[in-house]
């Protein structure tokens, strides 16, 4: 599947509700660069001959296929696990991270190249 994963609006709903709730802080990120760096390998198509059948890496994303918001989502995930954030049960796109709690909890929604980021600090 090439295809990137995007939060369900009823997770996203049910984010901001929890959030406003709970007295969060929010945020909204739009990615501007997000398809320019992650790295997208394809087979060329027939009639270029100097290349033909040959498997190429493209320098950089098309904005708006398929593969690039993909390679960009894996990328971000990669990130996220690795600073210990945890995708909610039943939803890959919503990445959880609770910090001793007695200084906060951070909740980030992807939807492709957006990002809602939710967060309490008590400190």
């Amino acid at each position: 599947n090439n295809n990137a994963s995007v939060a369900a609006g009823s997770y996203v709903h049910t984010v901001i509700a929890y959030a406003h709730g709970h007295g969060m802080q929010m945020l909204h990120l739009d990615v501007k660069t997000a398809f320019l760096y992650p790295k997208l390998r394809m087979r060329m198509p027939e009639g270029i001959a100097a290349y033909e059948g040959e498997l190429v890496c493209l320098i950089r994303l098309i904005y708006g296929t398929s593969q690039a918001a993909h390679n960009w989502q894996k990328e971000l995930v990669q990130h996220l696990l690795c600073l210990d954030m945890h995708t909610a049960v039943n939803e890959d796109t919503v990445f959880v991270f609770h910090w001793h709690l007695q200084f906060g909890t951070l909740i980030c929604v992807i939807f492709v190249d957006d990002i809602i980021v939710c967060y309490t600090c008590d400190r």
